[in-house]
């Protein structure tokens, strides 16, 4: 009896120090959040102080030489009264040419952007980014390709580099008039991101690539069991992207990604359907099963489309 009361005292010990551990790193994180927020906050105030500054400055250095080529010698009532609103209806018209995220960086900057973030996104919460390299065609996307374009076998082409943990994708496409289109694209895990299902892409030039306006969202949403599907969107719902490891997908698949997205707001009405010709199809189903990689799914032999994978419930 002495033994186990011993015992139990020990785990009580046990206990009450990993909680007194969990409670200085929780404290440890919130004075870190603190500090970058305050320092982020006193950031803003300086450079949004400059900003004003210098464009009240070449205001008023305007309105003077307007002045002065005036019989009158001095601006209009009304020009008094709309300079000091000139900034901000400056910046409510450049707003929807930043986007979202450049909105976001220029209010930090402390200039009168207004930022509306879109409601949250349940995402896939064990997500690998490891898990998209590989060849992937694209089943559906919203919007629809442009039809001067008419694009047909999409495919996407994932690298992943270990030793700079860099993701690089080749988007290739034929057009209408038959002829071929590739893209390079390099891809990373969101900043500040929760889960590794953010991910960011970009076409820009590296020059171009701090500002965040050129980086466009894509957000794992959902993914089949053997992960040989996957449902991507974007925060404003405006973008979705059905991909697969084979140019048919399962019509059961198809369909609960279809209901996984309308209960996440996505429009799926404008769902379009990419097609792909014969030769993918041939190609698709003459790679043997032992030459994929293992964990990026496998691809099916032809007489076992028929048969579904199960879709994994959402989160």
């Amino acid at each position: 009896m002495l033994r186990s009361m011993l015992r139990r005292l020990d785990d009580d010990i046990r206990q009450c120090e990993a909680r007194v551990q969990w409670q200085d790193a929780r404290a440890a994180a919130q004075w870190q959040e603190l500090h970058l927020a305050g320092r982020k906050r006193l950031k803003a105030v300086a450079m949004g102080g400059l900003f004003t500054a210098v464009s009240g400055f070449a205001l008023r250095r305007y309105s003077r030489r307007k002045a002065r080529s005036r019989p009158q010698g001095r601006a209009p009532w009304w020009h008094h009264l709309l300079g000091p609103a000139f900034l901000p209806l400056l910046a409510s018209a450049a707003a929807p040419l930043v986007g979202r995220k450049g909105a976001s960086f220029l209010s930090a900057l402390g200039l009168p952007f207004h930022v509306q973030e879109p409601e949250p996104l349940e995402l896939l919460a064990d997500w690998d980014v490891r898990e998209l390299r590989g060849l992937w065609y694209e089943v559906a996307r919203i919007p629809p390709h442009p039809p001067r374009e008419a694009a047909s076998d999409v495919t996407l082409e994932w690298e992943w580099n270990e030793e700079d943990a860099s993701l690089h994708m080749m988007e290739r496409a034929r057009r209408g008039d038959g002829t071929q289109s590739s893209t390079r694209y390099q891809g990373r895990v969101a900043a500040g991101a929760l889960t590794a299902a953010q991910l960011e892409l970009t076409a820009a030039p590296v020059w171009l690539q701090w500002w965040p306006g050129v980086w466009s969202d894509h957000w794992v949403l959902d993914a089949s069991d053997d992960r040989a599907a996957l449902l991507i969107g974007t925060p404003e719902r405006d973008r979705l992207w059905i991909l697969s490891r084979t140019p048919v997908l399962d019509e059961t698949v198809y369909a609960a990604f279809l209901d996984r997205a309308a209960r996440q707001g996505f429009d799926v009405q404008r769902l379009a359907r990419t097609a792909h010709g014969a030769e993918a199809l041939d190609r698709s189903y003459a790679e043997p099963e032992e030459l994929v990689e293992p964990g990026l799914g496998r691809v099916p032999p032809p007489e076992a489309v028929a048969s579904p994978p199960n879709v994994r419930p959402g989160l």
